[in-house]
């Protein structure tokens, strides 16, 4: 069962890792990191091509605009997340308003790994 706490330590572990050297890249994701995007952005693509590091880029942008406790990254491809249900989802917003008030914006990798489920 996949708990607030993991949440938490996962948020935690990210915000505390160095991100520094991913290369910017020349997209026309999101220029302007002051506007606000009301809607999803997906990184669609072949495995391996690029699209974290892509993330990784924005993150760093946005950090020097934000405190960077307002920007959630979550990997879903991480094995302690296995076997999460679309229900988890709801815990891990839970989980960040306990540790912190307000989200800019939040980053997802791999979210296809989470699959809908029904509980028996």
């Amino acid at each position: 069962m996949i708990t607030k706490d993991l949440f938490k330590k996962l948020i935690v572990d990210f915000q505390e890792r160095n991100v520094e050297n991913a290369y910017e890249r020349d997209l026309d994701i999101h220029q302007d990191p002051m506007k606000t995007i009301n809607k999803i952005v997906s990184l669609i693509g072949v495995r391996r091509s690029g699209k974290t590091y892509i993330l990784y880029s924005l993150i760093n942008k946005l950090k020097k605009i934000y405190d960077f406790r307002n920007i959630v990254y979550i990997n879903f491809e991480d094995d302690r997340l296995f076997p999460i249900k679309l229900a988890d989802l709801n815990i891990l917003i839970e989980s960040y308003y306990e540790l912190y008030p307000a989200i800019k914006a939040v980053f997802q990798s791999s979210l296809m790994q989470t699959k809908r489920r029904t509980e028996k």
